[in-house]
């Protein structure tokens, strides 16, 4: 099952290493660059990012739309926001 294989890998230490090197991989000077219409969604409650991260990378990216949502987790806003991403997809 896919999704019991994302919330428990096999070896922890892969996930660690994956959120260690993904942290360390900074292009935040490079938003501005990004010219596609982008769709930015975080959860208010998400274990792996704060909200001000969300914000920040949204506030970097022109002509992008931010949705956070609400007592809302990591693994949530995978659940949550299909509709949104349909919806932003279609327009």
């Amino acid at each position: 099952m896919v999704g019991r294989s994302l919330a428990r890998p096999k070896n922890p230490a892969d996930t660690l290493a994956f959120i260690c090197a993904e942290d360390a991989f900074d292009l935040g000077g490079r938003l501005g660059e990004i010219s596609a219409s982008t769709l930015v969604v975080g959860g208010d409650r998400d274990g792996a990012y704060r909200t001000e991260t969300f914000r920040r990378t949204a506030d970097g990216i022109p002509n992008s739309h931010l949705i956070i949502y609400p007592h809302t987790t990591h693994i949530g806003v995978v659940k949550r926001s299909v509709p949104d991403v349909v919806t932003f997809l279609a327009d």
